[in-house]
């Protein structure tokens, strides 16, 4: 499987005790619970069936839970991270290696200027494309615009992004 790189970004595996991997590892125990079969015929029904069927519902402020992928097919509700994750558990499945992708959206209407969000990532036709809850059809990561990667999930490994900047791990880990 190939790497999911970004334009101007480095990446490195997150220490043990990196908030993103503890998150991650909670949700990736609850991937052997069954899901009900979808019969899907391709990754884009995967991403427009979970669009369709799940309703987008905003954590309070100041919230961040990841939902195990039954919970949120179960409930037909959660945020983007929770779509992202369902989608991966379900691609997973299907025998269909993904990435769970965690990041900003460059956004006017934010205070800071970025918005929180997160989608699924699989490699198809040559290319990574991004299976998101904001898009029924897919979108090559190379055209995602206006967007900032953090970190990306698959399996037991967490990868965390920095941008345009050269780095040791000790660096990385805070160690001197």
């Amino acid at each position: 499987m190939i790497d999911l790189t970004f334009p101007g970004y480095r990446s490195f595996e997150a220490a043990p005790d990196d908030p993103c991997r503890a998150k991650w590892d909670a949700v990736r125990v609850t991937f052997s619970d069954p899901l009900d079969s979808l019969n899907l015929r391709s990754v884009e029904d995967v991403n427009l069936v979970i669009n369709t069927a799940v309703k987008y519902s905003a954590e309070l402020r100041g919230e961040d839970i990841w939902q195990p992928p039954s919970v949120t097919w179960t409930l037909k509700r959660g945020d983007c991270e929770d779509f992202a994750i369902l989608k991966y558990a379900m691609l997973m499945k299907a025998g269909i290696p993904a990435r769970v992708v965690i990041g900003e959206i460059k956004s006017l209407a934010s205070e800071d200027g970025r918005i929180p969000h997160a989608w699924c990532a699989v490699y198809l036709d040559g290319a990574w494309r991004a299976l998101d809850n904001k898009f029924d059809h897919l979108i090559k990561v190379s055209e995602y615009i206006n967007w900032i990667p953090l970190a990306a999930m698959h399996d037991a490994s967490v990868v965390l992004y920095a941008q345009g900047q050269t780095f040791s791990i000790n660096e990385r880990l805070g160690i001197a």
